[in-house]
């Protein structure tokens, strides 16, 4: 006998295999409970062949199931016992399962089980239907009495028959004598005995004495007698005999165990109806059977979907919360009433709050009127964000901290505004870089001024001749050093004017002004560095003149900053437009405006440069053609248009050109806009 260990796991490798039966016979090969039920099935299977190469499974001649000689029907559940019914019903006398078998082999052999033999025997033989589904590591042997081979003789082991026989006989012999009575012990004898009958009876057409003469003992004693034989007529026309030559034996054995005849047509009838009943109620619990695990598979997987997304969650949340605590921002969340939700400790230590202020209004604890801008009364730009610089001073007022935000606010699926996240970043120090470098440059701009004025007005003095005669190179030379301190004194002056924005010192002188004018005076002032150049200017101008409110120099020094950009970068030859025309009302220009264009054939600008050319210190296409500049023009020009309540923008494919155009608002200015 085996350890109690592996007889245990006998026990559970036949349970499951009944399991996995009934799994398959109710489900589909790819639903998950046929998919667990063969998984599980291997893994009680692998438990033993780790210990054993293989194992052999036969039905005893009690109709018992022995794993490797061990009987597991009495021991196991009342699941074993079904087994013996399918290995029966193809005649399956024993099978061994080998180290190598496979889940797809499995499924596939219990498959062949749910098989009908006719089904079978329309395919061959079961080695045929084994071979056809490449199973190599299940091998069968059938019943001794079964023809193993068509067109040659019968196999039989009258040896094995006879002892069969000889315990049957014992067996009935108990039962009359009443010492077989548990319902199961004779329900497994009537089979035994019906299953030998059918066997013999299949194989000579009819049954031999002592067959018979078992079958009629058994049958005086049975207290269901029509019963028995209604199952044995069943089993007899299932095995594929003849109907009637069942129905002649069926009535002879009647006969002979009864002086009156039977009505057997119907206790056919009655079992049969009670058969009917039967079969539908199991239908019907199949079908329950089938729902319910089709509900509770859903659930799973429901659960299991829900377990999966809630740890994706916590691990995400995780995640984000490492991420904000590890900042090098600052990060304050706060809700549509400006209570704080969140902020990470970069953000406590600008601010000076602490973890426990959450929930708390900001406004609160946050008296600085600056800071109270971080959750109202800021306007958004196109994109949502919002960026402000603000100032804190310390405690004492001793020093100041500039710290820039970037807020963004935060809407639901309707578009309502919830709340706004912040993020800070302190710009102390590069502030005071910026301030020393802007009065660096003012100062060094203001200091080149009075030389530069006194250069050029002893070179106009020598051009005029009161230092003497000069003689045509001198002449050429002079003016050459002129021309270039004009250069140097537009640097400076937009050096000082640039200096002037950021220090927030930039007035305009705003008046009433043609313009028309303002683009030929441009237009006359360049046209001989176009002409040198061989460059063509046409303009397109209004039909009568427009006159708007506005900072005539300062807009002559934007037509003279973009007029002389394009013929800077048109080559010799190209071509200079210049146009003017009104635009229509919209919200941010209620009375419209005029539109400025100029547009040239040079060079172009790159894509990668059109997002920055307007910032400080930008020269877009310059760096690449080697022409020279500050960077400084565009983006003054762009302060004075947004001093004046207009914008400016540009079009532009590198090698063919460029389009740069402003809009000058009509009606009276806006005084807020003309100081910065």
């Amino acid at each position: 006998m085996p350890d109690n260990t592996l007889e245990n796991n006998y026990i559970k490798f036949a349970s499951n295999f009944t399991v996995a039966i009934r799994k398959l016979s109710l489900y589909p090969s790819k639903h998950p409970a046929v998919v667990y039920s063969i998984k599980n099935l291997n893994s009680s299977l692998q438990e033993i062949l780790n210990i054993k190469n293989a194992i052999s499974i036969s039905v005893s001649s009690d109709s018992s199931i022995l794993i490797e000689g061990c009987s597991v029907s009495e021991k196991g559940s009342r699941l074993i016992e079904d087994l013996v019914a399918y290995f029966k019903r193809l005649d399956i006398e024993s099978l061994t399962l080998t180290l190598g078998i496979t889940d797809k082999e499995l499924e596939a052999f219990i498959r062949i089980l749910l098989m009908g033999p006719e089904e079978i025997k329309k395919i061959g033989d079961l080695n045929k239907v084994f071979q056809d589904n490449n199973i190599q590591h299940i091998k069968i042997a059938q019943f001794s009495y079964i023809k193993v081979q068509k067109g040659k003789a019968v196999l039989e082991l009258e040896a094995d028959r006879q002892q069969l026989l000889n315990r049957l006989k014992s067996k009935i012999k108990d039962y009359s004598q009443g010492k077989i009575q548990k319902f199961d012990d004779i329900q497994n004898l009537e089979k035994d005995i019906i299953d030998m009958a059918t066997a013999e009876f299949k194989e000579k057409k009819n049954l031999l004495s002592p067959t018979k003469n078992m079958l009629k003992k058994f049958l005086l004693k049975s207290e269901d007698r029509q019963d028995v034989i209604l199952r044995l007529n069943n089993n007899l026309l299932n095995s594929g005999c003849l109907p009637q030559e069942v129905n002649n034996l069926v009535n002879r054995i009647e006969e002979e165990i009864s002086k009156k005849p039977i009505d057997r047509l119907q206790a056919v009838r009655i079992a049969r109806e009670k058969a009917e009943k039967l079969e539908k109620e199991n239908e019907d619990l199949k079908l329950k059977i089938s729902q319910l695990q089709k509900e509770l598979d859903s659930k799973a997987a429901t659960y299991e979907g829900i377990k999966k997304e809630h740890l994706r969650i916590t691990q995400e949340k995780e995640r984000i919360d490492n991420i904000i605590r590890h900042m090098a921002e600052g990060l304050v969340v706060v809700d549509s009433q400006g209570n704080i939700l969140m902020l990470n400790p970069v953000a406590e230590k600008l601010l000076g709050i602490k973890q426990n202020c959450i929930g708390i209004p900001l406004g609160k604890i946050l008296k600085d009127e600056h800071l109270l801008a971080l959750v109202k009364n800021i306007m958004p730009d196109k994109n949502g964000n919002i960026q402000k610089d603000i100032e804190l001073l310390s405690p004492d007022k001793s020093t100041t901290r500039v710290l820039r935000t970037s807020s963004a606010v935060v809407e639901d699926h309707n578009g309502k505004t919830v709340g706004m996240v912040t993020v800070l970043n302190d710009i102390t120090r590069q502030k005071e870089l910026e301030k020393m470098k802007s009065d660096f440059v003012s100062n060094v701009s203001h200091e080149l001024r009075t030389p530069l004025a006194t250069i050029q007005q002893n070179i106009s003095l020598l051009t005029e001749g009161l230092g003497g005669v000069l003689n045509e190179d001198q002449i050429k030379f002079l003016n050459i050093a002129q021309d270039n301190i004009k250069r140097l004194k537009r640097l400076i002056n937009d050096l000082l004017d640039s200096a002037a924005i950021e220090a927030g010192k930039f007035k305009l002188s705003i008046s009433k002004a043609d313009v028309n004018e303002r683009i030929n005076n441009v237009v006359t002032f360049l046209s001989r560095w176009a002409k040198a150049k061989n460059i063509s200017i046409q303009t397109d101008l209004l039909p009568e003149n427009e006159i708007l409110e506005m900072d005539k120099d300062r807009i002559e020094q934007v037509l003279t900053n973009l007029l002389s950009n394009a013929i800077k970068f048109t080559p010799e030859g190209g071509k200079v437009f210049i146009s003017a025309a009104r635009h229509d009302p919209n919200e941010l220009m209620p009375q419209g405006a005029i539109e400025i264009s100029i547009k040239d054939t040079g060079v172009g600008i790159a894509p990668s440069d059109m997002e920055r050319i307007f910032g400080r210190f930008e020269r877009g296409g310059a760096i690449n053609t080697g022409i020279g500049g500050t960077g400084l023009g565009l983006s003054i020009c762009k302060e004075i248009l947004r001093m004046h309540g207009g914008n400016i923008w540009v079009e532009s494919k590198l090698n063919e050109g460029s389009k740069f155009s402003f809009l000058l608002p009509r009606g009276q200015m806006n005084p807020a806009l003309s100081t910065k």
